[in-house]
């Protein structure tokens, strides 16, 4: 279908409603084979004059006696007014638009507690990026921990500097004028006020 709407330069449901009037004109005929890549793609054999005379084909083949249909050009079409294909695509198909290759890996409270977070910290971290809809994964947490290097801060510090302020992540351009005895003020404020 999608040659023939190339090469007649007609829209989808033209192709199709002028298919199905060569099927009724007895000019083509299904096979009873079907082909591609699912086997829905109907094959048609296209049926000669009778008598095979060169001047019965053209007799067949007049557009006045309303034999060959007439095949307007494409017109001013919009995709979206288009009709879907049915022809080529198995039922109850469903197409996901954010489908990832691999699932993200959340990196486990383990190893936030060996690199030196308290359990409860570790798990509210990652429930925090969780809820943030940004799951913590082994780069991101490398990420942290070398931003909290670069700013000198420890890395208890950073993460609860991280959740005080609501932030997916720590970068040490966020707290160029600060230090880590600022944050341990604001995040007991934090703690505090839950």
């Amino acid at each position: 279908m999608a040659y023939l709407e190339g090469v007649t330069e007609q829209d989808r449901k033209t192709v199709l409603r002028n298919v199905a009037k060569l099927k009724v004109g007895g000019y083509i005929a299904p096979t009873g084979h079907r082909t591609g890549r699912t086997n829905q793609i109907v094959v048609y054999q296209l049926n000669p004059p009778k008598s095979g005379t060169a001047e019965e084909s053209q007799n067949r083949n007049s557009t006045e006696n309303g034999t060959v249909p007439f095949f307007r050009g494409k017109g001013p079409v919009f995709p979206a007014k288009q009709a879907p294909k049915r022809d080529t695509e198995p039922k109850g198909t469903v197409r996901n638009k954010k489908s990832r290759a691999t699932p993200l890996v959340t990196v486990p409270v383990d190893v936030l507690v060996a690199d030196g977070l308290s359990s409860e910290l570790a798990a509210e971290f990652l429930a925090h990026r969780l809820a943030l809809k940004k799951p913590l994964t082994a780069r991101a947490w490398s990420d942290l921990k070398s931003e909290a290097s670069k700013a000198n801060w420890p890395l208890t510090a950073a993460v609860e500097k991280v959740l005080a302020r609501g932030w997916i992540s720590f970068q040490a351009s966020y707290v160029q004028n600060e230090s880590p005895r600022q944050a341990k003020g604001e995040a007991s404020a934090w703690e505090g006020a839950q």
